[in-house]
C-alpha cells in the first residue's frame, strides 16, 4: 500500500472538494427520482406482461388438454368469460 499523499502547503482540503450548489444537488436528486420511476414503471410493464402470457399459455395448455382427450367441444371450455 501506498502512504497517504500529503496535501500541498497552504492548501485548504475543504476548497479541493467544494460542495455541489444548490440548483446542482437539486438536479441530481430529480434525476435519481426519475430514474428510480423509470425502473418502477419498466417493472410493472415486465409484471403485467408476464400475467398476461400466463393466462394466454393457461387457455393454450386447456384448449390442447381439450383436444387431446378427442373432444368435439373444446370452444366452450377455452372461450370462458374472464
Amino acid at each position: 500500500m501506498r502512504p497517504p499523499v500529503p496535501a500541498p502547503c497552504g492548501a485548504d482540503t475543504e476548497s479541493a472538494m467544494p460542495d455541489l450548489p444548490d440548483h446542482a444537488r437539486d438536479r441530481e436528486e430529480a434525476d435519481r427520482r426519475t430514474n428510480g420511476l423509470a425502473a418502477i414503471a419498466i417493472v410493472l410493464v415486465l409484471l403485467i406482461a408476464g400475467l398476461l402470457l400466463a393466462k394466454t399459455l393457461h387457455k393454450k395448455s386447456l384448449l390442447e388438454d381439450c383436444l387431446m382427450a378427442g373432444r368435439r367441444n373444446c370452444d366452450q371450455f377455452v372461450n370462458w368469460p374472464g
